[in-house]
């Protein structure tokens, strides 16, 4: 099971395949089910969201509002991902999911504490060794430059 808290809801995923909602003001239940055991969630950033890691290695992003299933995202094992804004929520959430589900990761973040933190706490085939970290250039005439050198990088880390 996983849990995310907000300040009105308690959010779970749970084996059985669902996502709850409790919603604390109102003492209200909402379910939806995915069909899968769920393994790991997270809220977006604008709270709109909630994207489900399964246990059949797909990511299923839901509408909070609807329960509508807004995409399906499959097909990660063994590849290679960059995932940017890893600090928190649902990049956070992704890098935790790919990693278990075999993927080799580029985080990409402002902070590097942060990034280096996640890299030890990733489980998976290929995590934490072949995990890459780095810390966004953000002045906009440097921003080609560094967008290069991590393509570099990662073609030349990640060759196999």
């Amino acid at each position: 099971m996983s849990v995310v808290l907000t300040k009105t809801e308690i959010i779970g995923g749970n084996v059985d395949g669902s996502v709850r909602t409790y919603d604390m003001r109102l003492s209200r239940e909402m379910s939806d089910n995915l069909g899968q055991p769920v393994n790991c969630i997270s809220i977006s950033n604008d709270g709109n969201c909630v994207l489900a890691g399964c246990l059949d290695s797909t990511l299923r992003l839901l509408d909070r509002t609807t329960g509508v299933l807004l995409q399906v995202y499959k097909g990660h094992i063994s590849k290679v991902v960059w995932i940017t804004g890893v600090n928190q929520g649902i990049g956070e959430a992704l890098a935790k999911q790919f990693a278990s589900l075999g993927a080799k990761l580029i985080l990409s973040d402002r902070t590097e504490a942060e990034m280096v933190r996640l890299k030890s706490e990733l489980k998976g085939k290929y995590a934490p060794e072949h995990v890459r970290v780095f810390r966004f250039a953000l002045s906009s005439s440097s921003i080609e430059v560094w967008l290069r050198d991590v393509v570099a990088a990662a073609v030349t880390h990640f060759r196999d």
